[in-house]
């Protein structure tokens, strides 16, 4: 029973990873930020996700984790990232162009799975406009490449996974920062993410900064 309650966190979330909770903008030279996010799959139908079930996309779980970011400098972020999906490992944001309120980036890293026993990798292409003092919209083409759980169902299923994948997406977000008066939550993200499958479901990911 103590084994079950133990595991239960990583049978809930422990699902495919695809989101990137960044808008092109550093958090600035000398900054440090922390958070932790979670994202959910939904398909619109029982009928749609039956048909996703049969071709084996099937995105069955949610995912969680979390992130210490540091400012590198104006236009460097750099930090570390834990989720139960691609695992532990750096993470670096490039920002390589500006153009009032216009900014674009490269980000990526890469994380070992600890239950899995392999490497993932991650790449992003960001692009985002600031739409006042407190929040940004982004835009994000997602390449990632981590442990398949689509369509495991059996508990034992999520310790045994040895098959990497590579998953394609493109994320639509907000970004909210700089809050005068709240203190906690420091700033949030909320974005939605559709994966380039037969069937994708539609990913709902939300971040909380501290």
């Amino acid at each position: 029973m103590k084994k079950l309650l133990f595991l239960l966190p990583f049978l809930i979330f422990n699902g495919c990873f695809l989101g990137t909770f960044k808008s092109a903008e550093p958090i600035g030279a000398g900054n440090v930020e922390k958070s932790v996010y979670f994202n959910l799959p939904l398909y619109y139908s029982s009928d749609y996700k039956n048909e996703a079930k049969a071709s084996g996309t099937f995105y069955s779980r949610a995912n969680l984790g979390g992130m210490v970011v540091f400012g590198a400098s104006d236009n460097m972020d750099f930090g570390l990232r834990y989720d139960l999906a691609e695992g532990l490992g750096p993470q670096l944001k490039l920002r390589f162009l500006y153009v009032s309120p216009i900014s674009v980036a490269a980000a990526g890293g890469f994380g070992y799975n600890f239950f899995a026993q392999g490497f993932s990798w991650d790449a992003e292409l960001l692009t985002s406009s600031k739409i006042s003092q407190y929040s940004s919209l982004y835009l994000a083409l997602l390449a990632h490449h981590a442990p398949d759980y689509r369509n495991l169902s059996k508990i034992s299923d999520y310790f045994d996974v040895k098959r990497f994948n590579n998953f394609f997406a493109v994320a639509l977000g907000i970004s909210f920062r700089n809050f005068e008066t709240i203190r906690f939550p420091s700033g949030m993200n909320m974005e939605v993410v559709v994966p380039f499958d037969k069937y994708p479901p539609i990913i709902w990911g939300f971040n909380f900064a501290f």
